[in-house]
């Protein structure tokens, strides 16, 4: 009966009319707007089939030494370490460091690294036909480096953590950035057809889809759920119901969790009904796979509802330790830290504590499998915080009861009882 009273009481509020807004809006903006029409074999014999990505050490370790050393002659580097540009001066510490992490990748002595320059790129003359020169290389370019022979690749992608960690994260030398970076080859015909024979394969098509679903729905999914919450929370302190509330015989624990649980039910409710659209949609773009459409609703569970559960739990907490909006400008914080982080690599990217997961494909198969393992224990950790979380605010709620808790606004602290006496 409780459960009851509380979804009521979200359905008919106006933050749920806006979630009801946020999650349409993005689905129907993005995913539907994303997959308007079904996929289609390439045709044969195109000059240009596009880059694709395949971790080929032969190819990666040159590259990315060479790019590696070119910023090193110059001391400076990019990187996005929350999503934002940054250009990055190492100091003498760090480019000892860094000195030391290119000796070993190039087998130089610090002598001869000293003496390497970078390539200058656009720089030449114009002949007396109005053709272009491009300048000589100079003696000592970068061009001319090689990988040390005795460099291994584990070993290689170990220095190369090394580096991003030295120049401040988010660059092209991190773990999840270093493939799609440096090992970009020219896609062929075969490639190509492979990669559409594995989506429309009748196991994988409504996987991919799922996964480009969940992608997309995530994203409002981990952010919109703290407005409700919020609300909810201090529905309550609005309308002065605290101290009747506080005297009834319900037991905090039940309410909260009462209450936790209703924020739940109606928040995946818009993202169920979302998701049954989405998967009538790619059996209508694929109808000789619509046997195979239930798989499409498994993976949406493991992803999405850690991500809902997670949102709403922190958010509780804090409303109810403060009694204020903070939670929404905390979570804001940490939802926008978490999706620029990802803005380099938006498939496979996945890390042990990333919030917001990205899959921004149908394709590229082999780089969420590679995580699997990471991305379901990444779920487990949120779910199991998520529990940790409203267990912590349920208690928080029995001293608030009992006047015997300490209510934090701003920088001060006050107790319960003497700002209530």
């Amino acid at each position: 009966m409780l459960f009851k009273k509380e979804c009521k009481k979200i359905l008919f509020s106006v933050t749920f009319l806006l979630f009801l807004f946020g999650i349409s809006g993005f689905f129907f903006s993005q995913f539907m707007g994303d997959t308007g029409e079904a996929e289609e074999a390439p045709m044969k014999g195109l000059d240009d089939y596009g880059m694709i990505v395949k971790e080929d050490p032969d190819i990666l370790m040159p590259a990315a030494v060479k790019a590696l050393l070119n910023n090193y002659s110059v001391n400076t580097y990019t990187a996005y370490p929350v999503g934002f540009y940054k250009q990055v001066k190492l100091r003498d510490r760090k480019k000892d460091e860094m000195t030391d992490i290119l000796t070993e990748l190039t087998g130089l002595t610090r002598d001869e690294l000293e003496k390497y320059t970078a390539p200058v790129t656009n720089s030449g003359t114009v002949n007396e036909n109005g053709e272009f020169v491009p300048a000589a290389a100079s003696e000592n370019d970068t061009d001319d480096i090689s990988v040390s022979s005795t460099l291994t690749y584990d070993r290689f992608n170990e220095l190369m953590n090394k580096a991003d960690k030295i120049i401040g994260g988010g660059s092209d030398y991190s773990t999840q950035n270093l493939i799609n970076t440096f090992s970009l080859i020219p896609a062929t015909y075969e490639d190509k057809l492979a990669e559409y024979n594995s989506l429309t394969d009748n196991d994988n098509i409504f996987t991919s889809y799922s996964r480009l679903f969940c992608d997309y729905i995530g994203i409002p999914l981990s952010i919109l759920p703290v407005f409700i919450c919020t609300a909810f929370c201090l529905k309550d302190k609005k309308n002065q119901m605290q101290q009747l509330i506080y005297t009834r015989k319900i037991s905090s624990s039940r309410l909260i969790i009462t209450r936790y649980l209703s924020v739940i039910a109606m928040t995946l409710i818009p993202a169920a009904v979302s998701m049954i659209l989405a998967a009538i949609h790619i059996s209508d773009l694929y109808p000789g796979n619509a046997s195979h459409i239930l798989t499409f609703f498994v993976l949406p569970a493991v992803w999405l509802i850690p991500a809902i559960t997670f949102s709403s739990a922190l958010a509780m907490l804090i409303t109810e330790a403060t009694s204020s909006m903070l939670a929404v400008l905390i979570q804001g914080v940490m939802w926008f830290v978490s999706l620029s982080s990802s803005i380099g690599n938006l498939t496979g990217s996945t890390k042990l504590f990333t919030f917001i997961i990205r899959h921004n494909s149908v394709y590229d198969d082999a780089a969420f499998t590679n995580t699997l393992s990471t991305f379901y224990l990444n779920r487990i950790i949120y779910f199991l915080l998520s529990a940790a979380l409203i267990i912590a605010c349920a208690q928080i709620y029995e001293l608030k009861r009992r006047g015997k808790f300490y209510e934090f606004k701003g920088f001060a602290v006050h107790n319960k009882n003497k700002s209530e006496a």
